[in-house]
């Protein structure tokens, strides 16, 4: 649908942009006309491109009418262009407004106590690798899908990103099949058909800092944000399966806080296409 409107809204300048110059092709041509019409009235050859040469200054009725010509175009551009930031102020509004979102009760760990609106998550068992994914898919979100997850403790790891709709809650986000992991100690982990990566170097993070996660409806790029910062891990271009929104967390008492929306510390519209 976005993809629809988005080429109503390119075939629409560019019918706009099209007509301008055509009117201003037209009163152009006409003006010249209008002068070669007065110069063989008056016995005088005029060749209108080469006009300096011959006639010094064209007669000031017509060049009124040539500057009266130019502000109606001018003033029709001007309005093209309210008109084309409005729409693309409105498409941003709602290409960064999510649904409703939160952790889902039923695709976690049977060790994670989930509460707080179900947005908050602490590890309460003792095993390690304890899972929970979103209750919406970032695919169904129109635009760009995007998620904070505060940690509020963490004693060794953790890892934040997506994982499919058919992997376990035992399993390590990044470290599956179709799935994105950005964890604390600075490392990228992604299985997917487009790269299997594992990938070092990144800042590390730990209690008190925000990651973001997002996935990109337009080209299917997910990224990673750190304390409201981008961070540039190359091209990450998922598979074409539903993805969740996840969080793994390793020892007993790590505790996260979800955020999906719409305060959030990351400026979503610098991601937007335009």
């Amino acid at each position: 649908m976005l993809i629809f409107i988005g080429l109503l809204i390119i075939a629409f300048v560019c019918f706009c942009l099209l007509t301008t110059f055509v009117l201003t092709r037209d009163r152009t041509q006409s003006a010249d006309a209008r002068a070669r019409s007065r110069s063989s009235q008056t016995g005088q050859i005029v060749d209108i491109e080469h006009a300096q040469n011959v006639v010094p200054n064209p007669p000031s009725g017509n060049r009124g009418m040539q500057m009266d010509g130019l502000l109606a175009i001018s003033r029709r551009v001007g309005r093209l262009n309210e008109n084309l930031a409005s729409v693309q102020n409105y498409l941003s509004l709602m290409l960064v407004t999510q649904k409703i979102n939160c952790w889902d009760i039923q695709h976690c760990h049977r060790d994670l106590f989930i509460h707080d609106g179900a947005l908050l998550v602490e590890h309460a068992g003792n095993g390690h690798f304890l899972s929970v994914r979103s209750l919406s898919a970032a695919n169904e979100t129109h635009g760009v899908f995007y998620f904070e997850v505060t940690v509020l403790r963490m004693q060794s790891d953790l890892g934040v990103g997506f994982l499919s709709d058919f992997i376990g809650m035992h399993e390590m986000v990044g470290h599956c099949e179709s799935s994105f992991g950005y964890w604390s100690y600075g490392s990228l982990h992604c299985d997917c058909s487009t790269a299997d990566a594992h990938l070092d170097g990144f800042p590390q993070f730990t209690t008190g800092d925000v990651i973001g996660c997002g996935l990109n409806a337009f080209n299917r790029h997910v990224f990673f944000t750190l304390n409201g910062e981008k961070l540039d891990m190359g091209i990450l271009a998922a598979d074409p399966v539903r993805l969740f929104a996840a969080v793994t967390l390793v020892d007993n008492k790590d505790a996260i806080r979800a955020n999906f929306g719409p305060s959030l510390v990351f400026n979503l519209s610098s991601v937007l296409p335009f």
